[in-house]
């Protein structure tokens, strides 16, 4: 019965034979101390200011919530409590993302869009969100924002289906979107850069208007946490990566419908002017590291790890 438990759930199960305990997969390792790493690193410095207190709470917080839900999920197979031991990770990496902004101030304050922009003018010999200008129209730029918006749901859709069908498949994906996230902000910390957006926004003739939602989802995308996010693409990894995870784990249907939007998506972070080529380009090898980031984690950490948690009555009744 444990076994089955085991397998259903991808936690240690609970069967009154040792003292419940703290279930740590490889995603919660990341999703748990990259959070701590970035906090001390905040603190560590000679201002702390009140809003690097604030940011290294908020990056402590993140870490105790992934402990909380592991404890929760540690003990139960019910799927709530299975569901809170992974799903946790969206507040989680939300909030690193956050927060990561004033350590980015004092480690890289300045930002690289001239060099991104140098590359894609080596490459392409101007700039693509300038040149894709020509091609601009209303309701391709409706389509094209509406795609951008949904980067979010095609990732969250595929980790549900995963849940409630697949779910050693489904703790294989949280690692790899842990992953992902989390180290690709380690890399804004290296590579800060604004976007064309705002970086050549003087040099394009004219704004990009759509019919109904592109100006209302655009305005979102203005007033963020943190903008200094380009490199590399988001978008263009994690969407190559639910791609590639939902044909590795056999959902056909999925991979079909969601394949034009993520097309459009890839194409829209250009010509809705949020990314140059080069982070697309660069996405891609590390998308790859972080494949093989995660067939080591699993290779070496295939269980986790597992803390035993002694209850007070037994404390003292060893003592």
């Amino acid at each position: 019965m444990a076994e089955a438990v085991s397998e259903l759930t991808g936690d240690v199960p609970v069967d009154g034979s040792e003292p419940p305990g703290l279930h740590l997969r490889a995603a919660d390792l990341l999703a748990i101390s990259v959070p701590l790493l970035f906090g001390s690193a905040l603190i560590s410095g000679p201002d702390r200011t009140r809003e690097v207190w604030i940011s290294f709470f908020w990056l402590l917080f993140a870490a105790v919530l992934g402990v909380v839900g592991r404890l929760i999920a540690s003990r139960s197979a019910h799927w709530a409590a299975q569901a809170a031991g992974s799903y946790y990770i969206i507040v989680n990496v939300y909030l690193s993302y956050r927060h990561v902004s004033p350590l980015i101030d004092r480690v890289s304050p300045v930002v690289y869009d001239r060099d991104l922009q140098a590359i894609d003018q080596w490459i392409f010999g101007t700039q693509p969100s300038i040149w894709l200008e020509r091609f601009h129209h209303p309701w391709l730029t409706e389509i094209l924002f509406i795609s951008y918006s949904l980067f979010f749901f095609w990732q969250v859709a595929l980790g549900t289906l995963l849940f409630l069908k697949k779910r050693q498949d489904f703790h294989a994906y949280v690692l790899l979107v842990v992953a992902f996230y989390l180290l690709s902000y380690v890399m804004y910390l290296m590579v800060p850069a604004i976007g064309p957006r705002f970086d050549l926004l003087s040099q394009y003739q004219y704004p990009l208007t759509g019919v109904f939602l592109a100006k209302h989802i655009e305005a979102s995308f203005i007033d963020i946490p943190m903008v200094r996010d380009c490199f590399p693409s988001g978008h263009t990894g994690l969407t190559l990566l639910t791609l590639y995870q939902a044909w590795r784990s056999g959902m056909k249907k999925f991979f079909f419908v969601m394949l034009p939007f993520g097309l459009l998506l890839i194409f829209s972070t250009v010509y809705c002017r949020f990314h140059y080529v080069v982070d697309l380009l660069c996405a891609l090898p590390f998308l790859t590291g972080i494949l093989l980031l995660r067939h080591g984690l699993l290779t070496a950490l295939p269980d986790g790890i597992y803390v035993p948690l002694r209850r007070r009555g037994m404390a003292r009744a060893s003592a």
